[in-house]
Parts: structure tokens; C-alpha cells; sequence
């Protein structure tokens, strides 16, 4: 958390940047409103995931940039260098999901809002990149994303799977909790589905497994775990899980 009040301070200290990446959503939404005005629903999407992805390279970007060579060293001996990359990682989400918010309040005040439904379409956008169409699902009533103590053990998961953020979508069902795995795939377009204190019939899924088995259905395979929340506090269960993913991601037995 130190590392992250630290970047924290030198975004609020070095304020120019932030707007100025503000600056940038905003002249590009507007541009676009001024080329093309209101669009079709695919065009629309399209825009806007070109548009989120160049603000989120120039932001994560200069969040690294920012950091000089000798500074550099010197966190290097004051902390590991995993606690210094989930730090970066925690407080780009936090920016990312402003900046994504931001951009999307600017498409649907300049470009019309042709989403089917608004709530689940935020929710599905705020984290991860699904780069490799992987979906973890999870019930966090305290976070409208996912808190600190949920984001450690999940991040702790990508890492020893070889995955990152951008590899993955992060899906809190408490906050989309009328989302079916239909629109689950029709949305994220998923391969695999971890779903961590979700039961199958909460997605309408019409099968039951027990924990830590997988269940191919249609073309994704499915997941069920206990809640993030239970596997930290049982390690029997975080063995299990981790046997599991090792079959998933046919990761080797010694890793």
C-alpha cells in the first residue's frame, strides 16, 4: 500500500498529466462526434475499444516513464520486485476504471448509447483486457470492481498461471448479478470460465459440478471454486484449485 500511496501522491502532485490524458479522451471523443456523428452498434464498439486502448497504453506508460533509473534502484532495495509490479498493477486499475468511465460517458453523450444493456456492458469493460478470452467471475459486495485483499489472491493466480490483466476479464457478479452465461458469451466471447463462489445455476448454466472440476459446455470450459474470500483462508482448497489449473493451463507439476 506504500507503493501505491506513492504513486497515488505523485499523480495528485504532478497533476498537469492526468489532465492531460483527460485532455486526450475528451478531444478524441469529440473528434470522432464531429467526423462521423452517431454510429451503428458495431462501429460504435469498435471506437470505443480503439479509443480505450490508446488511452490506457499512454497512461500505463507514463506511469513507468515517470520513474527515473536511480529511483528505480533504489525501490529495488527497499521492497521485492513483485510487491513494486502489483503495486503499478492496483493503481492502473484504479486509473484505468476513471478513465474508462470517463470515456464512456463522453461516447454516450456525443455518440448515442447503443448498448443493450448499460449496467452489465460497464461492468464487462472496467477490468481486463481478454486478450486470451479467459473470464473470472466473483462475488465482491464491499467493491463495485474487486478490493485489495481479492485483487492479491487473483493476481497471485495470473502470475503463477504465466497470465496478466490483459490477458484476462475480471466480472463481479454481485454488480451484474442478472447476467446470464449467455450474455457472458455473447459479450466476452470466452474459452475458459473460472468462477469463484458462483454456482452454475446462478449463470443459468444448465449443469452441475462440483468444486474444482471442469465442465466443457458449448465451446467454453467451466470452473467452479469457493469464493476468493474461502480459499485464502483454507489452504487444502487453494492446492486443489492449483491442481486444477495446472490441467487448465497445462502448466508443468514442478512450476
Amino acid at each position: 500500500m506504500t507503493l501505491f500511496r506513492k504513486d497515488w501522491m505523485l499523480e495528485m502532485r504532478q497533476q498537469y498529466a492526468f489532465y492531460g490524458v483527460l485532455l486526450y479522451v475528451a478531444s478524441t471523443v469529440f473528434v470522432l462526434y464531429l467526423a462521423i456523428g452517431e454510429t451503428e452498434m458495431e462501429t460504435w464498439n469498435a471506437l470505443f475499444w480503439v479509443t480505450q486502448l490508446f488511452v490506457c497504453i499512454n497512461a500505463i506508460a507514463k506511469s513507468f516513464l515517470q520513474e527515473s533509473r536511480g529511483r528505480m534502484l533504489y525501490f529495488y532495495t527497499i521492497s521485492h520486485p513483485s510487491e513494486f509490479v502489483l503495486a503499478k498493477l492496483i493503481y492502473n486499475v484504479l486509473l484505468m476504471a476513471i478513465l474508462n468511465c470517463l470515456n464512456l460517458i463522453l461516447f454516450i453523450a456525443f455518440m448515442g448509447d447503443p448498448t443493450a444493456n448499460i449496467w452489465q456492458f460497464i461492468g464487462i469493460s472496467f477490468l481486463g483486457g481478454n486478450e486470451k478470452r479467459i473470464t473470472f467471475i466473483f462475488n465482491d459486495s464491499q467493491n463495485k470492481f474487486v478490493g485489495d485483499a481479492q485483487a492479491t489472491l487473483l493476481f497471485k493466480l495470473l502470475s503463477a498461471c504465466d497470465l496478466t490483466v490483459k490477458d484476462v476479464a475480471f466480472v463481479n457478479f454481485f454488480h451484474n448479478d442478472s447476467i446470464t452465461y449467455r450474455e457472458l458469451v455473447k459479450w466476452l466471447q470466452p474459452a475458459k470460465v473460472l468462477m469463484f463462489g458462483i454456482m452454475a445455476q446462478e449463470l443459468d448454466l444448465p449443469f452441475t459440478i462440483p468444486f474444482f472440476q471442469t465442465q466443457n459446455f458449448g465451446e467454453q470450459l467451466y470452473l467452479i471454486s469457493p469464493s476468493v474470500e474461502e480459499l485464502q483462508t483454507n489452504e487444502e482448497q487453494r492446492k486443489q484449485l492449483w491442481a486444477s489449473l495446472q490441467k487448465i493451463f497445462n502448466i508443468l507439476k514442478q512450476k
